[in-house]
């Protein structure tokens, strides 16, 4: 009889990480919760001691550059980042800047498989 081998998916998809949620309070609405990175990345090396350490994609850096611009609301005045233009630097970094955001894209690979994912860098208001 073959013995089939649990992936890594189905073996860290049944942990139970509900004494490790961490939740960012924020002054109203959504407030996101999350593992934090250091508690996961010992999770993983501790079943699986050999997977290399994540590998971070490189970008060509880009540097904004921005002006606040003022707007009203009924709540009063508030400001928001306008581009007004760009410039290549010429280095690559572990980050790509757009006129929208910031992204990291992260590989890491685990018991011969990759697992790769591009996240928005998020502000203290939860947006990209």
């Amino acid at each position: 009889m073959t013995e089939t081998k649990e992936s890594v998916f189905e073996m860290l998809s049944k942990i139970d990480v509900s004494n490790h949620v961490d939740v960012i309070k924020m002054k109203s609405g959504f407030n996101p919760k999350y593992v934090s990175w250091s508690w996961a990345w010992n999770y993983v090396k501790s079943h699986y001691p050999d997977t290399p350490t994540p590998k971070f994609e490189k970008f060509p850096e880009m540097v904004l550059k921005t002006h606040l611009q003022e707007y009203n609301t009924k709540f009063g005045k508030r400001y928001k980042k306008v581009v007004d233009s760009w410039e290549m630097t010429g280095r690559a970094v572990p980050y790509l800047t757009t006129t929208t955001g910031t992204m990291v894209t992260c590989t890491v690979h685990i018991d011969g498989n990759d697992y790769t994912e591009s996240l928005y860098v998020m502000d203290n208001s939860n947006n990209a």
